[in-house]
């Protein structure tokens, strides 16, 4: 009744994303499919994540993709902000590391009672850092030394990614918390979710022409984004000049939030003490 972008009232298990042929748009189509075929995504459990009241809803599926694990992102954002797939097409362009694979990315909807909805398909990796670190300090042979030197290769290459994303994209990722830097079993660090990321205006990369791709309007989001600056983030986890009212967000609002997300991730861990 509402146009959904697919038809489940007869039941399926996959979907496939279909761009046609028209290069110079980021719309797509989904279809309902039985079985899985090629460039098709078999749907599998939800993953549950926190609903914040802040304008945008994402739905985050476990999925299988070209015969391996990934992740399904659906995305409710309003018109007047940043979809997170220019983001990500920004990061990839600027050469940003420690950031997840897109395996596709496009629009579902342009105009749907002032919300799109966009999709993203990503790789697969890892636990939160406090799993990651929980679970290696239950390891016989983790010591204290082993344990600091695990926290400071996260949070070094979690640094990194916010630097190169600042420099290379100028770009702010604006919600560092602990669900959004992963760690997998051996040790790579991704940084996730940049939903409430911010473009600046003095980005070197080509904001009007993925503006146009996209279908936004680069100059309303710009300014809608700057509004969103004393907004923006899990408020646990904020900078200190952020919760005291700042207007004007930057790097260092990001370092100080990684700074909150290591303390968080230690002080759950089951240490041995000295006295």
């Amino acid at each position: 009744k509402f146009g959904h972008f697919c038809d489940v009232r007869k039941g399926f298990e996959c979907l496939r994303f279909d761009h046609g042929s028209d290069n110079s748009s980021a719309r797509a189509t989904a279809f309902c499919l039985q079985k899985a075929a090629e460039l098709s995504v078999k749907l599998g459990k939800q993953i549950e994540r926190p609903i914040y009241p802040r304008g945008r809803l994402a739905h985050v599926f476990n999925v299988g993709y070209n015969r391996g694990p990934a992740i399904l992102k659906l995305s409710w954002t309003p018109i007047d902000r940043m979809p997170e797939g220019v983001i990500y097409e920004f990061l990839e362009k600027a050469g940003v590391e420690n950031i997840l694979r897109v395996y596709d990315k496009g629009l579902l909807m342009l105009n749907f009672f002032g919300y799109r909805l966009e999709y993203l398909i990503l790789e697969h990796c890892g636990a939160p850092i406090a799993e990651f670190l929980r679970a290696a300090s239950r390891s016989a042979d983790c010591s204290d030394k082993t344990l600091c030197r695990l926290s400071r290769e996260v949070t070094r290459a979690t640094m990194q990614c916010l630097v190169q994303a600042r420099v290379l994209g100028g770009i702010l990722h604006r919600d560092i918390s602990p669900g959004n830097v992963l760690v997998s079993k051996d040790g790579k660090v991704k940084v996730i979710d940049w939903s409430y990321a911010k473009m600046l205006p003095t980005s070197p990369l080509d904001r009007i022409g993925i503006a146009s791709r996209w279908e936004y309007d680069d100059s309303e989001v710009t300014q809608k984004e700057a509004e969103h600056d004393p907004l923006t983030g899990t408020p646990l986890f904020m900078s200190i000049p952020v919760l005291a009212g700042a207007k004007v967000r930057g790097l260092m609002d990001d370092m100080g939030s990684m700074f909150y997300v290591l303390l968080e991730a230690l002080s759950k861990l089951q240490l041995r003490r000295d006295c």
